[in-house]
């Protein structure tokens, strides 16, 4: 959480760092690309295996606890 207290995603921190200066524009469009990959992989793990939604491989929610 930021200091304000308010929750705070993966693409916060990206583009925070972006406007600092510490990544280019490229570096952003390259980790947003892979941000909705793991997603779109995500969904059609819920699709394939709708059983296994309790325990999935790949933990969506810890991109916003970065």
């Amino acid at each position: 959480m930021a200091q304000t207290g308010e929750i705070r995603c993966a693409m916060d921190h990206i583009l925070e760092a972006e406007r600092r200066g510490e990544i280019n524009h490229d570096n952003v469009l390259y980790m947003v690309e892979n941000i909705n990959v793991a997603g779109y992989n995500y969904i059609q793990l819920l699709f394939l295996f709708p059983d296994s939604h309790q325990t999935p491989p790949v933990q969506i929610q810890n991109l916003c606890s970065i």
